[in-house]
């Protein structure tokens, strides 16, 4: 060997020296803390290196909204439940289990009104064409003090009863033809008053009392005496004749 070929010549490195300088640089603490990390990156990034070599299409990125919408659609199809049932609310009950009762007792009240049910009604059987009104409770009155000091005259006596004769020509042609006096007697007075007020008056019994209200508000009362008594002799003693 030359001098000049040992001075171009370069010295041949040891079989160890490159390995040493990446083990030295490997065992220093900064190294040691990312190596881990190194590692997971490149065990995510296989897998997709792989579905990227074997053709396969990446999966569709949705919005937020529409993700939560595709995961539903996707769990309900995988599960298939054949009843449905909602979830339960704060007081633990199941909204679904009750929607389910619900319509099976709404489809059940269907079905009796589509089919009718017998019902047996009785009519009332009425006898009278009038309707009244039913009867209630009512208690007699007792108030804390009276409401009248003094108490109310009603009665009518034979004076008031019988005012006064009448004696017009058409009065007086009754007494002779029908036997009848007639009287102007109180607006008040009936037909069974009139008739006790002549008998205690005059001792007669009228066989029948007609009455009418004349248009100026007098009532009229037409007697008719027996036949075996004598109107003229009644009609002179009341002194009309």
């Amino acid at each position: 060997m030359s001098t000049t070929q040992a001075a171009t010549s370069k010295p041949a490195p040891a079989k160890g020296g490159s390995k040493a300088k990446k083990s030295s640089k490997a065992s220093t603490p900064k190294n040691q803390a990312n190596a881990p990390k190194a590692g997971a990156a490149k065990a995510a990034a296989a897998p997709a290196a792989g579905a990227a070599a074997s053709g396969a299409a990446a999966p569709k990125k949705y919005p937020v909204r529409q993700q939560l919408t595709v995961g539903r659609t996707r769990a309900y199809k995988e599960k298939a439940p054949t009843k449905r049932l909602g979830k339960r609310n704060a007081t633990g009950t199941n909204r679904g289990a009750i929607r389910l009762a619900q319509t099976e007792k709404a489809l059940k009240v269907a079905k009796t009104l589509q089919k009718g049910r017998k019902v047996n009604q009785t009519r009332k059987v009425r006898t009278s064409v009038h309707f009244y009104r039913p009867k209630t409770v009512r208690s007699a009155r007792h108030p804390r003090y009276p409401r009248f000091v003094l108490g109310r005259n009603n009665h009518l006596d034979q004076f008031d009863i019988l005012r006064h004769p009448l004696t017009s020509e058409t009065a007086m042609k009754k007494i002779e033809e029908t036997n009848t006096l007639v009287f102007i007697v109180d607006l008040q007075a009936n037909k069974h008053q009139i008739a006790a007020a002549v008998k205690q008056m005059y001792g007669v019994l009228p066989v029948r009392v007609n009455t009418l209200i004349k248009p100026d508000g007098e009532k009229k009362a037409f007697i008719k005496l027996a036949a075996d008594v004598d109107g003229l002799d009644v009609a002179s003693k009341i002194g009309i004749i």
